[in-house]
């Protein structure tokens, strides 16, 4: 499909390559990739001095905009590169993109890959582990540790020796993988994310840790085994997600309610579940309680152990001051229930 766009490079005054931006029009980026990134950060500034963003709800919408803005600013691509003077090479790109052709993707697009390409080729070693991570693009993978610290110090105190787990919505896999240390039989894992799942298969390719971590492509809980342990990271923010890394942040409203309800089915009577959770939506006002606790109680299930922990660490390159306040006042939570047959 052709699409109708105008050419800019570096010469193009800015203000008007917002005023196109702004109404829409397609513009196309001729010239090298540190005059694309320039550029970017010129919108930026100009529109976060626009758009005020005081607290949560003014930054999703901003947020939302800054997508939609973007989506109009083009980045030439062909044979698997980026037609740009001195740009990165992208692995990603031969790999999701097999046409040689010229087409374009928008620069945020090309921000995002270029940064998961960079995740990918370092990897991610995280402290519970004797190896490190590659994550694929678009598949969420924790940035901080302390619920992943949470289940290490549960499991190091709890008996799952052979054991049979599932690791459900399991993004990168690294509860399966802390799952595996601790001597687990067999790990379940499961995702909606087709790239979650085909990294995971690389991982474990990779660690030669076949028929010890099975993968599918399905809902959080659609296996037909009836496990001994469930392990559940959800988004911690009840909010529509717009895409598939956004489910990795964001929940719907009925999310919780269909995973407590599931959970029995899917659990042997004396199982265990643990879900890993914050206090994060309660202080930015998404909630006004803790929809763990709700849940468990309506749906029948004994709270055995929680264990919390302040976080460790701040954001520190966010600019926004407010957030790093609620960030001082939140709480990583690990809770352990039991299913209660009858009441």
């Amino acid at each position: 499909m052709e699409i109708s766009y105008k050419t800019i490079n570096g010469n193009t005054p800015y203000p008007k390559i917002w005023e196109w931006l702004e109404k829409g029009q397609d513009l196309a980026l001729e010239d090298t990739w540190p005059t694309a990134l320039t550029i970017h950060s010129w919108l930026k500034k100009r529109a976060l001095s626009q758009y005020k963003v005081k607290d949560y709800t003014s930054e999703r919408k901003f947020k939302q905009f800054w997508v939609e803005f973007l989506s109009h600013l083009l980045i030439p691509i062909e044979n698997h590169k980026i037609k740009l003077k001195k740009a990165p090479t992208i692995g990603w790109l031969e790999k999701f993109y097999p046409q040689k052709e010229l087409f374009f993707l928008s620069i945020k697009q090309v921000l995002g890959l270029n940064g998961s390409w960079q995740w990918y080729q370092r990897g991610i070693q995280y402290p519970m582990l004797p190896f490190k991570l590659h994550p694929y693009y678009s598949v969420y993978f924790p940035t901080r540790i302390e619920h992943l610290e949470l289940l290490d110090q549960f499991l190091s105190k709890g008996d799952f020796k052979d054991k049979i787990a599932l690791d459900a919505g399991c993004g990168c896999g690294v509860l399966s993988f802390i799952l595996q240390q601790h001597d687990l039989l067999k790990i379940y894992a499961t995702d909606i994310n087709p790239f979650a799942i085909q990294g995971l298969e690389d991982e474990i390719k990779r660690l030669d840790l076949k028929n010890k971590i099975i993968p599918k492509l399905a809902d959080a809980l659609d296996i037909e085994t009836i496990v001994d342990l469930i392990v559940i990271n959800p988004p911690w923010l009840r909010m529509e997600p717009n895409s598939l890394l956004d489910k990795g942040s964001y929940h719907s409203e009925n999310y919780l309610e269909q995973i407590f309800s599931t959970v029995p089915k899917k659990l042997k009577a004396t199982g265990d579940l643990v879900i890993l959770f914050s206090n994060l939506g309660e202080l930015l006002g998404l909630t006004s309680h803790n929809p763990i606790e709700k849940m468990a109680q309506q749906y029948n299930f004994n709270l055995m152990t929680k264990l919390t922990t302040p976080r460790q660490r701040l954001a520190k390159k966010n600019p926004y001051g407010w957030w790093n306040d609620i960030l001082k006042k939140e709480e990583i939570q690990l809770w352990h229930f039991k299913f209660r047959s009858s009441p």
